[in-house]
């Protein structure tokens, strides 16, 4: 299980029939940690990629699409399963090696509680007294999942979510 915030929206591989669908995303986590005069400070952030597979993508893909702005970057979750064998690994365009923990996922849930304080703190601090700050949750709710053609087999990341591990 991690929780944290979307780095991303979430990216969808739709199945060629060969191969099974694979939805992916990124889950930031940072620690919160008391200093030497008790304040809370930020601590060590974490990076977690969390992949989907199969029917499994395809249903959260779904759900997705049936609820826009739920799921997007910056948005507070908690997402379940199993820490994989192997991490994500790459080299980038500037020749650095990079990598990175990778959870094979079964659940993903918004952070209700998070969000809706975020977004009482929000309307609060947007709104002019007595309106209604809805401008953001607007454009929010009208973002979608990217999906990611099977054609489209290097879209400058490097990534593609078939290789075997």
């Amino acid at each position: 299980m991690v929780e944290g915030n979307l780095a991303r929206d979430p990216r969808f591989w739709e199945s060629d029939g060969r191969r099974p669908a694979f939805l992916s995303f990124t889950v930031m986590h940072t620690a919160r940690i008391r200093d030497e005069s008790g304040s809370w400070v930020d601590g060590r952030t974490t990076s977690v990629d969390v992949t989907f597979n199969g029917p499994a993508a395809e249903r959260l893909h779904d759900r997705m699409e049936a609820a826009p702005g739920v799921l997007v970057k910056g948005a507070a979750v908690v997402a379940f399963g199993d820490v994989a064998d192997v991490p994500n690994a790459w080299v980038g365009a500037d020749g650095e090696a990079g990598a990175s923990l990778r959870l094979l996922g079964y659940r993903v849930v918004p952070d209700q509680f998070v969000n809706q304080a975020r977004r009482d703190r929000r309307d609060a601090s947007d709104a002019p007294a007595g309106v209604g700050g809805r401008g953001r949750a607007a454009a929010a709710a009208a973002q979608r999942v990217e999906t990611v053609t099977v054609d489209a087999d290097d879209d400058g990341d490097g990534f593609d979510p078939w290789v075997d591990d």
